[in-house]
């Protein structure tokens, strides 16, 4: 049984696809959750600790998201859990992972202007070509510090748990039910497996 929730959140590096062997594809990007109350005493807000989730998104909803959002953002994700396992040299740790659903702006804090999506042919959908090349699916090395909201130029608190970054998630361990374990999380997997995609995913070419 699956366990799904919703975030509130920042997005702490720039959403960018991954395509996979079979010519499947994802967008993935770090997310943020403050702990965040106003103090009656003080008349401030204050800050608890930050919470990481990596949002991964498929299909239509993953090329949407990437031509919608950008770094610094204030999104909600509702989608299944997943907790992965990881390792990288001496460090490992976990990973919380959120499969997107559905994805949108957080509207408390700014405007949003939605268009329907048109496929070449005229119909609803997503025309991902006309908008993006094949070079913007290549991998770029992601900030290794959160510069979302206040925390401009501090660390992420994961990579003192863990020894990750916002960009980095170290390798993921495979289960019983992965064909392999992938390299870093954030990167470009041309190797990537169908049973890795989903198996069902479009191709973005």
């Amino acid at each position: 049984m699956s366990t799904h929730i919703t975030v509130v959140g920042t997005i702490a590096t720039d959403p960018k696809a991954i395509r996979f062997a079979n010519g499947g594809s994802k967008c993935t990007f770090r997310l943020a959750e403050n702990e965040r109350w106003f103090d009656v005493k003080t008349s401030t807000w204050k800050e608890g600790r930050t919470n990481w989730f990596t949002i991964n998104a498929t299909r239509s909803l993953g090329e949407n998201s990437l031509r919608s959002f950008q770094k610094g953002q204030r999104v909600i994700v509702s989608g299944k859990l997943r907790i992965r396992e990881w390792e990288k040299a001496e460090n490992k740790g976990l990973t919380i992972e959120v499969d997107a659903d559905s994805l949108g702006h957080d509207l408390r804090w700014g405007v949003s202007n939605f268009q329907r999506a048109i496929k070449s042919g005229g119909e609803m959908g997503c025309d991902y070509n006309s908008h993006h090349s094949q070079a913007s699916w290549a991998d770029s090395t992601a900030p290794a510090t959160w510069q979302a909201g206040n925390h401009a130029g501090q660390t992420d608190p994961s990579a003192v748990l863990y020894g990750a970054n916002p960009a980095d998630d170290g390798p993921v361990v495979a289960s019983a039910g992965d064909t392999k374990a992938t390299g870093d999380a954030l990167s470009v997997d041309t190797s990537a497996t169908e049973a890795d995609s989903g198996g069902d995913l479009t191709s973005a070419q």
